[in-house]
């Protein structure tokens, strides 16, 4: 059963998305529950350009030359309600802060992760808990379980720390391992160093798939 309307989805004009904006109401909600756990965002001069059904990986793209950021959710999102939450409710975290060039440390991807288990009401029962269950042992999701794990330990010393820490500065990359133990007394070292680490979290297959085809192009130059 659905719970959306699927209504003015369309190609986009190259004809490689299909932009989806009946998400669009799902994302402002969940942004501001995310907002309410993590504390505000910071867009700068950049604005929401959308969402996108596209591919196997859910991203947030920046459209540098219109300033604008689109929410890029897995294909099959657009046929399941749940899925297409899910992967709302994590994407919408990496939305607070567009300060960094950089990867996203690991306390905000396990703020991601928490936020798409604890943000949506999800359509199925259980689902929240299967959903767990595939970030905690799903293949290539070891460093999601082990972010997702490392914020529950920082939250559960302080239920406050991620919006103490983003308070006066919003930026993940501004958060150090001295101003996790601060905030969060008792943390071990090791875990405060480990929520500041950028890891590569997932097989980056679009360039591993670009990688491939520049391989083969240079292959057929040369035969």
């Amino acid at each position: 059963m659905s719970g959306f309307t699927r209504a003015d989805r369309h190609l986009s004009a190259d004809g490689l998305m299909m932009i989806a904006p009946d998400l669009v109401a799902p994302l402002a909600d969940m942004l501001e529950r995310a907002v309410a756990e993590y504390g505000r965002e910071d867009w700068g001069d950049w604005t929401p350009g959308g969402i996108a059904l596209f591919g196997t990986d859910p991203s947030v793209r920046r459209m540098g030359e219109h300033k604008a950021f689109v929410v890029i959710l897995p294909e099959e999102a657009g046929d399941d309600d749940d899925v297409a939450l899910f992967c709302l409710a994590h994407e919408v975290v990496h939305c607070l802060d567009f300060s960094r060039e950089a990867g996203a440390p690991m306390i905000e991807e396990g703020a991601a992760v928490r936020m798409s288990l604890i943000g949506p009401k999800y359509a199925e029962p259980g689902f929240a808990e299967t959903a767990r269950d595939y970030c905690m042992t799903g293949p290539g999701g070891e460093h999601y379980a082990v972010a997702l794990l490392a914020v529950e330990a920082l939250l559960e010393i302080n239920p406050e720390a991620i919006r103490t820490l983003r308070r006066d500065n919003p930026s993940w990359g501004a958060i150090t391992p001295a101003r996790l133990r601060a905030v969060a007394p008792g943390l071990p070292d090791e875990l405060a160093e480990l929520l500041c680490e950028v890891r590569q979290m997932r097989p980056d297959t679009e360039r591993d798939l670009a990688l491939a085809l520049l391989a083969a192009k240079r292959v057929e130059g040369e035969a």
